[in-house]
Parts: C-alpha cells; structure tokens; sequence
C-alpha cells in the first residue's frame, strides 16, 4: 500500500510537469526591425499577424531579423515558420536566436540553427526545437542567410511562431531597456472600414436594460441541464426580443430565430454554453435600419459549432469567444448598414469562416491563441458588397 501511495504521489506531483506549448504571441508588447529597409506594407509586425496573406520583407537580405519585448520573462522552447506568397529564394536558410533581460548589458546567443523551408507556398514548417532553460523578457531572432542570396533581392517570410511551455513557472525580471520599441496590436488580426463602431460595454448595457423593462417586450430565460436535447426559439412580432440562454450538457441542438416586425425593435441574445458536440444556429433578421442587434455568445469544451446569420439592414454586433478543440464556426453579417465581429479563439483546430457585406461600415476584431505546438488553422474572412 505505501509503494501504491509513493507511486501516485509521484504522478500528481508531476502532472503539471506535462509540456503545454502555446504561442509567444499574445505575450509580445513590442518589437523593433533590424532596419527599415522593407516596402509599405510589409514590416516586420505581419509576421505575427496570424494572417499568412501578409510578409515581411526586408531588402537586407542577409541577417535581416528583429528584437521583441515580452510582458513577463518566458523561455522560449520551439520556433515555426510560414513561407511567403513567391520566390523561394527569399526563404531563410538559418536563424539566430538570443536572449537579454537587460538590453544595455548585452544579448546571450540561445541557438543558431539552419532550417530547410518546404518550396511550397504559404505552408507552415516543422516545429524547430530550442535548446534553452532561461526566462528572457527580450528576444533578438535574425535570419543570418537566405536559400539562394545569388538569385534574392531580400529576405521574406509570412509567419513567425514562437512557442512556450505554459506549465513552466520560470521567469525573468526586466532590467531595463532605452530601445524605441513599436508597440503590438493587441490582437492577431483586424480590419475593415473604419474603427469599431460599438464597444461590448455599450451592448451589455443594452441587454442589462432588458430586466427592467416592459413585459410587454419578448423575454426568454433558459437555463439547460443535460444531454441530447432539442431547443428552439422563435420571436416574432412588434415588441422588442431578448433571449439568455444557459446550458451545461453535451450532443444538444439549438435554434434560436429572431425576426423583427419594425424598425424600432431590439433584438438581443446572451447565450452561454458548456459541454461537447454542441450544435447551435441563430439567425437574427432586421425589418428596417433601426436599433441595433446584438449576439454575445460564451462557448467551451470540444467539437462545438456555432452557425450566426444576422442579416437585414440594421446595424449588427457579434461579440463572441469560443476555447476546446475542433471548433467550427460560421458568421453572416448581411445588410446595409453597420456590421462589427469580435472574436476570441483559444484551442486547436478550428474552421472559421466570417463574411460581412454591405454598403457601410465592416469591421472586424479576432484574436486567435491557438495552444499547439502545429500553428494556428487557417481563418477566412470576406468583406464586400
């Protein structure tokens, strides 16, 4: 009984010991390029866009490279990397990799290695192992050759992955930097036409409003327990519709249609899932350009898909964050007037397909922390008439 003991005290003490190797990325608060010497719209800061369409490109060719600031001293223990659009002989061949937590006393050399990039296109390398046990708050990567410098004009590459263990405690205390750092975005990819037209706060505000008002307006309050159920919810008619949907259970199917009758209306839902293999479809349509229609969607676990259609000509607000694995997510924004998606991704894999069309305003915000060791899945967004 006591080896019985022993042995499994030794297991949970080394449970966390399991490597969890996340993206760098969300961790990184600036950056300054080993020069300028890139055209308009392709610096430095696209190879950690999370967007493979985009590169970064630098005419030195040789030794062109980078230097990051962290938020919190991380050891960095693996390295990918994406090809770019065209000409292969742009590829880096090596890199070098080093390491300061006080960027006046000098950089500490962690790794030189030579890489083989695929030929192909727009395709994401094997993982490259570091070998490094310190906690650094600033890294310097620089790309030291290219495949063929005699045929290159410049360095390119589209994607930059620098992975950590999440379950290692180990950090660093910032010494001190006087760099001109650029400062990040704070998300992996953004766009459209014009800034963000309508914060969460402002939508929240508006559905806490739903609890005080008339009961003339169309409430439904659902809070679900179990496994293979079937919901759905239709609303219709002139008053204003709110939905808050709650469930905790695996294999349930749920349809929520919301229709507005008038150009006054609100419609709104707040809906928070938990548990596997869930399926949920909402379609929101608007009469006229009006009040504003909002979903705020809260997703965990695994093998989940969520399918949203907002369409019609009211303004539209998707604020939605899904985590677990193999996700699939599919979002409509239709209409002519404003239309504004934010999305926040954790988990690997997932489909994500966004499609906003329209006349006015489009704009969109997705952050994706994909905590795998294999890259972040590939995310489609269309933007048109």
């Amino acid at each position: 009984m006591r080896i019985l003991f022993f042995i499994l005290l030794l297991w949970y003490s080394n449970v966390d010991a399991v490597p969890n190797y996340v993206p760098l990325r969300p961790l990184m608060l600036g950056y300054i390029p080993s020069s300028m010497n890139s055209p308009g719209g392709e610096f430095f800061s696209n190879a950690f866009d999370g967007n493979p369409g985009t590169k970064y490109l630098n005419f030195d060719k040789l030794s062109a490279g980078v230097m990051l600031k962290l938020s919190q001293g991380k050891v960095i223990s693996q390295v990918q990397f994406t090809t770019a659009n065209d000409s292969p002989e742009r590829d880096p061949a090596s890199f070098s990799l080093f390491g300061s937590n006080d960027t006046s006393g000098g950089w500490t050399l962690i790794t030189s290695q030579l890489i083989a990039l695929p030929n192909n296109r727009l395709a994401v390398s094997p993982v490259y192992p570091i070998n490094n046990t310190e906690a650094y708050v600033y890294y310097n990567i620089t790309f030291p050759i290219v495949k063929d410098a005699g045929a290159a004009n410049s360095m390119q590459i589209a994607e930059i992955t620098f992975l950590y263990d999440q379950n290692d405690p180990t950090t660093s205390i910032d010494l001190g930097s006087t760099l001109p750092w650029t400062t990040f975005p704070s998300v992996y990819c953004c766009g459209g036409s014009g800034s963000s037209f309508n914060a969460a706060p402002a939508n929240t505000a508006k559905v806490t409003a739903f609890t005080s008002r008339s009961t003339t307006d169309n409430q439904v309050y659902i809070d679900q327990l179990g496994n293979n159920n079937k919901i759905t919810i239709d609303q219709k008619g002139t008053n204003n519709n709110y939905v808050n949907y709650s469930s905790n259970g695996s294999s349930n199917t749920t349809t929520i249609n919301q229709t507005a009758a008038n150009n006054l209306q609100v419609n709104f839902i707040d809906l928070t899932v938990n548990g596997n293999s869930n399926l949920l479809s909402i379609d929101q349509d608007t009469y006229t350009a009006g009040f504003s229609k909002g979903a705020f969607i809260n997703i965990t676990d695994n093998n989940n898909s969520l399918i949203l259609q907002q369409k019609g000509s009211g303004n539209y607000y998707a604020n939605i964050e899904l985590s677990g694995g193999n996700k699939h997510v599919d979002v409509l924004q239709q209409g002519s007037a404003n239309h504004m998606t934010d999305i926040k991704l954790s988990g690997q894999p997932v489909n994500l397909s966004l499609q906003q069309s329209g006349a006015t305003q489009q704009y969109y915000s997705i952050n994706f922390n994909c905590a795998t060791a294999g890259g972040c899945a590939p995310i489609q967004v269309q933007q048109g008439q």
